[in-house]
This record gives structure tokens, sequence and C-alpha cells, in this order.
């Protein structure tokens, strides 16, 4: 890397024709600096922990060929060379797919023996190698790869390295890649640093030569780039960075940062930001709230938004006329009020994102992440129950109709949903394996998705579908109702009462915000219920919002055959359905019917979270023939 440099300012470079490197991982750029500035005709990139001796594994590539123009975050490691084996293997010892994420194990010629003096170390490190009969041991190595469709192995990082932020499981290589793509950025190191509301992101950086770098610029940069919870809370610019005695970066000599950068609460400047950062204490039970702290990273869902909205609403001196839509979208006190613009006028802001973190669960989890799809309404409100039994054990995702937060948002299929979702989940978890579990249409999209995943190579470990919504065969599909009638069960869901509501006799054939607004004035003005906090306004445009799901639920008429393991819950009385997904999909691997309780209690039913949680937790299975009736009553009410 110092020689690229030096080659980049002097350019001149020596007569050089192979280059090797190895000790480190390649990160991206680094790389392509290398053949711009050295030219060769050919790179190698060896690997191997020194248990192995020396280099058990090698990529060979022409500075010119396409492969060298590679995606990943760092340059491949190649393959095996002499007689030595590797494998990528999860938890269990079992091989991973290929392009699934795996830990690696080396064997074969040239591993050692073990640590002097270190049974336990020996033991932990070296392994019985399960695919031979000989007596042969493996090194676990630590090292996270995969495979590449033209056989050869990318490395994705260190597992001790890998960082938890907010939920999402985060390897510091990436964003450090991001990072090295800079302009001005020599080297860079990402670490996790504790801080009064978890864990945060910290970048060191160090110049290029000749260069110099401003912290907030490149903040600002990366921001452009990457998820929010990938953006480093702080950067802390070094002159270089601490290295261990045989060269490579360490970590744990990395600077304490200073009280500017390892406290990053920025304090509410302003009264109304003071009152909105106490407000948002009181619900979410926070000991302090500061202007850039997310409204949905501190523990926010949508039931506790609603808490927020019906204070702010009622203090009308404040002058913010909040929506939940607006909290989705600006989800800090300083986008909401911002300093020096009336509080009124929010900010324009980028698409809200759909996927949220529902449970960021245990910090020391090692089941993997299962995301929960939302049904026909759009939010994750049904699925809080869910959260709280699955979350205590491991991260809970949840997947929000965009449209919610954007009411011009459109989309064109249930497809279509399935497919941004998907893209949306890899940009934060690039690997399985993936859980999904959907409730009503949610079931739906959750299948869809669950093909979208295995159409790009990628392993659905498990699939949970609650009271599926099942299409109907065009020839078999009932007239759907007129937006009236869509209407008064949407009010009756959100807004119950004792009076049906009223409805026009002659309705357009479209819905529109106003007429839907002054049908459900009324309503709004007579409940008691926490939605009607929303007010009008807002519940006009989520009915619009679930009304457009709707019309794209029923213009599907089937869905698709996945390998992904299934396990379905139906509410008595939907033989039909069952039959019906049966004949798409084969019969699912557990099968379970809930009697006395409806299509929307079924997601509280205590029977059913504990059989989630079991279900989600055991190993997969083919799917198979099995249905098991559960007869018992529900102990909460339908």
């Amino acid at each position: 890397r110092q020689l690229a440099e030096h080659c980049e300012q002097s350019g001149e470079r020596p007569p050089v024709a192979l280059y090797s490197f190895g000790g480190e991982a390649m990160p991206r750029a680094a790389f392509a600096q290398a053949r711009r500035a050295l030219a060769p005709r050919t790179f190698i990139n060896g690997y191997g922990p020194t248990e192995t001796v020396v280099t058990p594994m090698v990529w060979k590539v022409r500075a010119d060929a396409p492969a060298a123009e590679f995606a990943g975050t760092y340059a491949p490691i190649g393959r095996p060379v002499g007689a030595r084996r590797c494998y990528l293997l999860d938890a269990e010892l079992n091989l991973v797919p290929p392009g699934v994420a795996g830990e690696l194990y080396i064997g074969g010629e040239g591993l050692a023996r073990g640590y002097l003096n270190r049974g336990g170390m020996t033991a932990e490190r070296f392994v019985p190698d399960p695919f031979a009969g000989d007596g042969a041991r493996l090194y676990r190595t630590g090292d996270l790869a995969r495979w590449l469709p033209d056989g050869q192995l990318e490395y994705l990082g260190r597992i001790d390295q890998q960082l938890k932020i907010r939920g999402f499981r985060i390897e510091p290589g990436e964003i450090e890649a991001r990072i090295l793509a800079q302009p001005g950025v020599g080297n860079a190191a990402v670490i996790a640093a504790e801080g009064p509301s978890g864990a945060r992101l910290m970048a060191y950086v160090v110049p290029a030569a000749g260069a110099t770098i401003d912290g907030a610029t490149l903040r600002t940069a990366l921001a452009a780039e990457l998820p929010d919870y990938m953006v480093p809370s702080a950067i802390v610019v070094l002159d270089t960075l601490p290295l261990t005695p045989n060269g490579k970066l360490d970590r744990r000599a990395l600077p304490a940062p200073g009280a500017e950068t390892a406290d990053q609460h920025v304090a509410p400047r302003t009264e109304a930001q003071r009152w909105l950062a106490q407000v948002w204490q009181d619900v979410l039970g926070v000991p302090r709230v500061g202007l850039d702290d997310n409204f949905f990273a501190l523990g926010g869902d949508s039931l506790l938004s609603l808490k927020v909205i019906s204070r702010v609403r009622a203090n009308r001196a404040l002058g913010l006329d909040l929506k939940l839509r607006d909290l989705m979208r600006t989800p800090t006190i300083g986008q909401l009020l911002p300093d020096g613009e009336p509080a009124a006028a929010l900010p324009q802001a980028t698409p809200a994102a759909a996927l949220r973190v529902l449970a960021p669960g245990p910090a020391n989890a090692t089941l993997p992440p299962v995301a929960c799809v939302h049904a026909a309404l759009g939010t994750l409100f049904d699925y809080d129950a869910i959260v709280a039994q699955l979350g205590a054990q491991r991260t809970v995702y949840g997947f929000q109709a965009r449209a919610l937060a954007d009411p011009a948002w459109r989309d064109a299929s249930l497809a279509s949903i399935a497919a941004d979702y998907v893209r949306e989940w890899r940009a934060a978890q690039p690997q399985g394996p993936y859980l999904l579990l959907g409730w009503s249409l949610g079931a739906a999209l959750a299948t869809l998705m669950a093909r979208e995943l295995e159409a790009q190579g990628q392993t659905v470990q498990w699939l949970g579908l609650v009271d599926p919504f099942v299409p109907e065969p065009r020839s078999q599909a009932s007239a759907t109702p007129g937006w009236p009638a869509a209407l008064a069960v949407f009010a009756e869901r959100l807004l119950p009462a004792t009076e049906p509501l009223a409805l026009p006799r002659d309705a357009a054939p479209e819905p529109d915000a106003e007429a839907v607004r002054a049908l459900l004035a009324p309503r709004i003005a007579a409940s008691t219920a926490p939605q009607a906090a929303l007010g009008a306004d807002e519940l006009a445009h989520m009915f619009l919002a679930a009304h457009r799901l709707g019309l794209l639920a029923a213009a599907q008429r089937t869905l698709p055959v996945v390998q992904a393991p299934r396990a379905v819950w139906w509410r008595a009385g939907s033989d039909g359905a069952a039959a019906r997904l049966a004949g798409w999909l084969g019969a699912p691997c557990e099968e379970t019917v809930l009697d006395g309780v409806d299509h929307h209690a079924i997601v509280r039913d205590p029977r059913l979270l504990v059989q989630l949680r079991r279900s989600a937790e055991a190993r997969p299975m083919p799917n198979s023939q099995a249905r098991h009736p559960a007869t018992g009553p529900a102990t909460l009410p339908t």
C-alpha cells in the first residue's frame, strides 16, 4: 500500500511483473490503487494462518482480467493449493451452500499439532474432520468466507470482529472499504464503542500523503452511501494506525476517543426541542434524548409513536402538526424541530426505509434474525406480542409498507414489493440464513420474498405463515368490495364503536383523501381508541395505502413454490385456503390449527407464541404431510 501511494505521487513505478501480498485482508479500494499505480501483469493474494503453516490458499489473477474487478469488500483468497482441504461450515459443522457465509476450516498437509502446553486452546481450535474417517483434523480459523460462482473463496472478515449496532450485525470491513474509497483517505479502522444509548460506531482514519480530512465532511459522504446504522457516530483522524509487532492492525491499541467524540449526545437547544426531548424520555423510558437520537433506535415502535403524537398535538403552543409518517421519515428531534425554522415546516428527507429493528435481541445472541412482514394495513402494530416472544433470543426485523411514510409511493404488484424488501434486507444482511414470518397478507409477501431470496442463491432457513392470505384463482375469485365497505372494516378495526360507519350511497369509483377524511372525522371525534390520536388526515392516508395493498392482493392469483421449510398456523375453518396453499406449495413441514380464535386475535394467542418460538429455533426439516390440530381454548379474548 505504501509503495502504491509512493508511485502514485511520483508518477513512476518499478519494473515488477508480479506482486504478492498477504498477512492482512486486501480491501477493494487498496487493490484498485495497487492495480492503477503499480500496473504489473499479475497479482497473488496468499491466505493462511500460522497454524496451517504458511499459505494453504492462493488467489492468482492477471491485473487486466475481469476477475480483478471483484465486487467484494476484500480481494478473494482463492482455492486450496497442494494437499490442502478447506470447508465452509455452520455452527454445527454442516457444509453451507455456495454463496452462503460460513466459518472457514482448513485441513490436510501442513496443519500444526496444536499449541505448546495449551491443551484447552488446542482442543477448541483443532477439531476432528467430520468428512474424513482417518482421524484427520481441521483448524478452525475464525474467518468468515463464502464460495463465489467461479469456485474462488471470498473473505468476509473475522467472526470475532463483527459488531452489533441497533440490532444489525455489521462487518466493520464493509464500512472501512467505503471510507477507503473516499478521496484523501489513506487508511481506516472501524470499531464499536459503548455510549449512553448502547454501542455506536467509531471510525479512525489516516489521511493519504499530502491530504487533509474533515471528519464532518467524510461522515456526510458516508451517510449518502450507507444505511444510517452503518454510518460512524464519530470520526477520529490519526497520523497512523497502531500495528502489532507482525505488522497487523492492533485494534485494542486504538486511542480512546476524546471527550468531543466519546459522547455524541447533542443536547436540545431550544425550548421546543427540550420539551419534545422530555416527551420522548417519558414515553421511551430513557434517561436523556439528544437532537440526533433516532426515535426507533431508542426503542420506539408504532404504538409508542401514537403516544408521542397524542402529546405533541395536545401542546398547541408547539405548533407542530406531527404525523406518523413524519416520525418515520425524520425520526430525530433535530430533523423534526430544526433550529431557525418554523416548527411546522418539516425538512425533506430521503425515502423512509421499509426495514426496521423491532427487537435488537441480546448482545450475545447466536440465533439468526427473523423478519416479520406487514399485513394489509401496512403497519407492524399486530406483531407486538410475537416480537416480545422472539426478541428475547434473537434480533427481530420488521418490514413496514413504504407508502405509510410516503403518500406518493406506488407499488406495481406484490412481487415487486417483495423484490424491493429483499434488496433492502440484503443491503443490511448480505448473506443468510434468512428467516421470514408473515401474518395474513404478510404471509403471501413473506413467501414471495423467500422465492426472491432463493432465486438469488440464498438460503431461507424458515418460513412461518400465520393464518395466511391465500389468493383465489380467477375462476373462483369473488367480487372485490368497493372502497366504502373496505373503509367500514378499516374503521371498525382501528376505531371500534357501537354504531357502524356512515357511508355514502353513491361513492366515487376510487377513494380520495378528502372524502375519506370527511367520513372518518365524526368517528375519530367520538373514539377513545389510541389510534384516534393520529387524526383524520393521517388515518385517511393509512386507509388509502391499505386500500392499494388490498387491490394488489386481489390481483394476485397464485404463490410460488419455495424450498424453505414452512410452518403454518391456521384458525379453525380454513380448510379451503389450506388445501389451495398445499396444492401450490406442497404440504408444509409443520401445520397447526388453532380453534377458538379469529383472524386478528391469532397473532396474540399464547399457543401460537410458544409454538412460533419453538419452530423458529428448531433445526429445519423437510416439508411433510404433518398436520396437528390444537384444540385447547385460547386464553386471550377473541
